[in-house]
Protein backbone atom coordinates (compact mmCIF):
# COMPACT_ATOMS: atom_id res chain seq x y z
CA UNK A 1 0.00 0.00 0.00
CA UNK A 2 1.01 3.30 -1.04
CA UNK A 3 2.20 6.03 1.46
CA UNK A 4 -0.88 8.32 -0.34
CA UNK A 5 -3.19 5.63 0.10
CA UNK A 6 -2.86 5.42 3.50
CA UNK A 7 -2.89 9.46 4.28
CA UNK A 8 -5.98 8.83 2.71
CA UNK A 9 -7.57 6.35 4.96
CA UNK A 10 -6.62 8.72 7.67
CA UNK A 11 -7.54 11.27 6.67
CA UNK A 12 -11.35 9.75 5.82
CA UNK A 13 -11.11 9.12 9.23
CA UNK A 14 -10.40 11.84 10.78
CA UNK A 15 -12.93 13.30 8.81
CA UNK A 16 -15.80 10.96 9.79
CA UNK A 17 -14.81 11.35 13.26
CA UNK A 18 -15.21 14.95 13.70
CA UNK A 19 -18.65 15.57 11.25
CA UNK A 20 -20.24 12.67 13.63
CA UNK A 21 -24.27 12.27 12.92
CA UNK A 22 -25.26 13.25 9.83
CA UNK A 23 -29.55 15.35 10.33
CA UNK A 24 -31.88 15.38 7.84
CA UNK A 25 -33.30 18.33 6.73
CA UNK A 26 -36.11 17.54 8.88
CA UNK A 27 -34.51 16.69 12.35
CA UNK A 28 -32.73 20.17 11.38
CA UNK A 29 -36.26 21.88 11.02
CA UNK A 30 -37.01 20.12 14.03
CA UNK A 31 -34.28 21.52 16.06
CA UNK A 32 -34.55 24.66 15.15
CA UNK A 33 -38.14 24.60 16.77
CA UNK A 34 -36.49 23.08 19.32
CA UNK A 35 -34.49 25.98 20.27
CA UNK A 36 -37.24 28.55 19.79
CA UNK A 37 -39.07 26.81 22.68
CA UNK A 38 -35.90 26.21 24.47
CA UNK A 39 -34.40 29.89 24.69
CA UNK A 40 -38.02 31.16 25.64
CA UNK A 41 -38.93 28.65 28.74
CA UNK A 42 -35.19 29.09 29.93
CA UNK A 43 -35.38 32.61 29.70
CA UNK A 44 -38.48 32.66 31.59
CA UNK A 45 -37.91 29.91 34.33
CA UNK A 46 -34.67 31.64 35.06
CA UNK A 47 -36.61 35.29 35.78
CA UNK A 48 -39.48 33.54 37.94
CA UNK A 49 -36.97 31.85 39.89
CA UNK A 50 -35.06 35.19 40.31
CA UNK A 51 -38.76 37.06 41.55
CA UNK A 52 -39.24 34.55 43.82
CA UNK A 53 -36.06 34.80 45.28
CA UNK A 54 -36.33 38.75 45.70
CA UNK A 55 -39.48 38.09 46.76
CA UNK A 56 -38.75 35.83 49.60
CA UNK A 57 -35.61 38.39 50.27
CA UNK A 58 -38.22 41.22 50.91
CA UNK A 59 -40.03 38.49 53.51
CA UNK A 60 -36.94 38.07 54.86
CA UNK A 61 -36.26 41.77 55.74
CA UNK A 62 -39.80 42.31 56.49
CA UNK A 63 -39.81 40.03 59.30
CA UNK A 64 -36.60 41.41 60.26
CA UNK A 65 -37.77 45.36 60.63
CA UNK A 66 -41.06 44.38 61.85
CA UNK A 67 -39.79 41.67 64.64
CA UNK A 68 -36.21 42.29 65.22
CA UNK A 69 -34.04 44.84 64.69
CA UNK A 70 -34.51 47.89 67.20
CA UNK A 71 -31.58 49.97 66.25
CA UNK A 72 -32.74 53.14 64.08
CA UNK A 73 -29.67 52.99 61.62
CA UNK A 74 -30.14 49.42 60.84
CA UNK A 75 -34.14 49.95 60.44
CA UNK A 76 -32.98 52.67 57.77
CA UNK A 77 -30.65 50.46 56.09
CA UNK A 78 -33.31 47.34 55.90
CA UNK A 79 -35.97 50.39 54.43
CA UNK A 80 -33.42 50.92 51.58
CA UNK A 81 -32.61 46.97 51.00
CA UNK A 82 -36.29 46.24 50.71
CA UNK A 83 -37.22 49.22 48.58
CA UNK A 84 -34.07 48.61 46.17
CA UNK A 85 -35.74 44.72 46.34
CA UNK A 86 -39.14 45.27 45.23
CA UNK A 87 -37.49 48.06 42.66
CA UNK A 88 -35.44 45.66 41.02
CA UNK A 89 -38.49 42.68 41.25
CA UNK A 90 -40.50 45.12 39.62
CA UNK A 91 -38.35 45.95 36.40
CA UNK A 92 -38.18 41.34 36.39
CA UNK A 93 -41.78 41.58 35.63
CA UNK A 94 -41.75 44.33 33.00
CA UNK A 95 -38.46 41.63 31.50
CA UNK A 96 -40.97 38.55 31.54
CA UNK A 97 -44.08 40.75 29.78
CA UNK A 98 -41.14 41.79 26.83
CA UNK A 99 -40.27 37.85 26.71
CA UNK A 100 -44.22 36.54 26.81
CA UNK A 101 -44.75 38.88 23.83
CA UNK A 102 -42.44 37.04 21.78
CA UNK A 103 -45.05 34.43 20.99
CA UNK A 104 -44.64 31.10 19.34
CA UNK A 105 -45.81 30.66 16.21
CA UNK A 106 -45.20 28.41 12.89
CA UNK A 107 -42.52 31.10 11.51
CA UNK A 108 -39.48 29.53 13.40
CA UNK A 109 -37.36 32.05 12.01
CA UNK A 110 -38.65 34.96 12.88
CA UNK A 111 -39.27 33.31 16.42
CA UNK A 112 -35.53 33.05 16.60
CA UNK A 113 -34.44 36.86 15.33
CA UNK A 114 -37.21 38.41 17.73
CA UNK A 115 -35.54 36.03 20.58
CA UNK A 116 -32.45 37.35 19.24
CA UNK A 117 -33.28 40.93 19.80
CA UNK A 118 -34.90 40.36 23.07
CA UNK A 119 -31.63 38.75 24.22
CA UNK A 120 -28.93 41.25 22.70
CA UNK A 121 -31.36 43.82 24.06
CA UNK A 122 -33.57 43.36 27.27
CA UNK A 123 -32.09 40.05 28.94
CA UNK A 124 -28.78 41.62 29.34
CA UNK A 125 -30.19 44.41 32.03
CA UNK A 126 -32.41 41.74 33.46
CA UNK A 127 -28.33 39.55 34.35
CA UNK A 128 -27.08 43.05 35.92
CA UNK A 129 -30.55 43.11 37.91
CA UNK A 130 -30.38 39.43 38.84
CA UNK A 131 -26.44 39.88 40.23
CA UNK A 132 -27.98 41.86 42.48
CA UNK A 133 -29.73 39.52 44.31
CA UNK A 134 -26.52 37.58 45.86
CA UNK A 135 -25.09 40.06 47.66
CA UNK A 136 -28.58 41.29 49.02
CA UNK A 137 -29.06 37.80 50.02
CA UNK A 138 -25.98 37.93 51.68
CA UNK A 139 -26.30 41.17 53.36
CA UNK A 140 -29.96 39.76 54.90
CA UNK A 141 -27.94 36.62 56.23
CA UNK A 142 -25.85 38.69 58.18
CA UNK A 143 -28.51 40.62 59.52
CA UNK A 144 -30.23 37.53 60.98
CA UNK A 145 -26.89 35.74 62.03
CA UNK A 146 -25.80 39.04 64.23
CA UNK A 147 -29.45 39.63 65.38
CA UNK A 148 -30.06 35.64 66.43
CA UNK A 149 -26.58 35.29 67.68
CA UNK A 150 -25.93 38.86 69.42
CA UNK A 151 -29.51 40.39 69.36
CA UNK A 152 -28.03 43.37 67.73
CA UNK A 153 -26.39 44.00 64.56
CA UNK A 154 -22.53 44.28 64.21
CA UNK A 155 -21.52 45.31 61.19
CA UNK A 156 -18.42 48.00 61.03
CA UNK A 157 -18.01 50.44 58.29
CA UNK A 158 -15.74 49.53 54.87
CA UNK A 159 -12.67 50.72 56.33
CA UNK A 160 -13.51 49.08 60.35
CA UNK A 161 -13.82 45.45 58.65
CA UNK A 162 -13.20 45.56 54.80
CA UNK A 163 -13.50 41.83 54.40
CA UNK A 164 -17.37 41.42 54.75
CA UNK A 165 -17.78 44.47 52.05
CA UNK A 166 -15.47 42.51 49.65
CA UNK A 167 -17.44 39.26 50.11
CA UNK A 168 -20.42 41.40 49.18
CA UNK A 169 -18.63 42.78 45.92
CA UNK A 170 -17.35 39.33 45.09
CA UNK A 171 -20.80 37.62 45.31
CA UNK A 172 -22.12 40.47 42.95
CA UNK A 173 -18.93 40.26 40.15
CA UNK A 174 -19.23 35.94 40.53
CA UNK A 175 -22.67 35.96 40.12
CA UNK A 176 -22.50 38.50 36.92
CA UNK A 177 -19.61 36.70 35.63
CA UNK A 178 -21.16 33.35 35.92
CA UNK A 179 -24.50 34.45 34.36
CA UNK A 180 -22.36 36.29 31.58
CA UNK A 181 -20.27 33.85 30.25
CA UNK A 182 -24.07 31.71 30.20
CA UNK A 183 -25.75 34.42 28.33
CA UNK A 184 -22.55 34.32 25.85
CA UNK A 185 -23.11 31.13 25.53
CA UNK A 186 -27.20 31.19 23.97
CA UNK A 187 -26.58 34.37 22.70
CA UNK A 188 -23.52 32.35 20.26
CA UNK A 189 -26.36 29.31 19.92
CA UNK A 190 -29.04 31.51 19.38
CA UNK A 191 -26.74 33.29 16.50
CA UNK A 192 -25.86 30.18 14.89
CA UNK A 193 -29.42 28.64 14.96
CA UNK A 194 -30.40 31.07 12.70
CA UNK A 195 -27.37 32.06 10.45
CA UNK A 196 -25.63 28.05 10.43
CA UNK A 197 -28.49 25.73 9.94
CA UNK A 198 -29.61 25.90 6.40
CA UNK A 199 -26.18 23.77 5.67
CA UNK A 200 -27.34 19.97 6.28
CA UNK A 201 -23.57 19.37 6.83
CA UNK A 202 -22.44 22.88 9.40
CA UNK A 203 -25.95 21.97 11.20
CA UNK A 204 -25.23 18.89 11.85
CA UNK A 205 -21.62 19.56 13.41
CA UNK A 206 -23.55 22.48 15.42
CA UNK A 207 -25.98 20.43 16.99
CA UNK A 208 -23.81 17.61 18.27
CA UNK A 209 -21.62 20.84 19.64
CA UNK A 210 -24.10 22.33 21.34
CA UNK A 211 -25.31 19.00 22.71
CA UNK A 212 -21.52 18.56 24.00
CA UNK A 213 -21.37 21.56 25.26
CA UNK A 214 -24.69 21.70 27.37
CA UNK A 215 -23.79 18.50 28.90
CA UNK A 216 -20.26 20.02 29.68
CA UNK A 217 -22.05 23.09 31.30
CA UNK A 218 -24.42 20.66 33.37
CA UNK A 219 -21.41 19.36 35.04
CA UNK A 220 -19.76 22.17 35.45
CA UNK A 221 -23.22 23.68 37.30
CA UNK A 222 -23.53 20.75 39.01
CA UNK A 223 -20.04 21.39 40.51
CA UNK A 224 -20.36 25.09 41.48
CA UNK A 225 -23.76 24.13 43.31
CA UNK A 226 -21.75 20.89 45.53
CA UNK A 227 -19.15 23.89 46.01
CA UNK A 228 -21.56 26.64 47.16
CA UNK A 229 -23.44 24.53 49.62
CA UNK A 230 -20.08 23.35 51.25
CA UNK A 231 -19.22 26.56 51.70
CA UNK A 232 -22.15 27.62 52.84
CA UNK A 233 -22.17 24.44 55.96
CA UNK A 234 -19.08 25.99 56.50
CA UNK A 235 -19.97 29.30 57.82
CA UNK A 236 -23.19 27.71 58.96
CA UNK A 237 -21.65 24.98 61.40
Amino acid sequence: MKTDDIKQIWKSANTDETVGKQYSLKEIQEYRKKKSRQFSQSGKRIIYFDMGFKGLLVLALLYLITFQVAEPVYQQIIVVLISVTAILLGMNFIYLKKLEKIKETDAVMNNLKNQLHYFKNTYRNFIINSSFSNPIFVVTGFFFYFQFKYHEIRMGTPWEDPVLYLFLLAAFIISLGAQWANYRNELKELTEAIKDLDDESIASLKIEEHRMSRRRNLFMYTILIVLGMLVLLYFLL
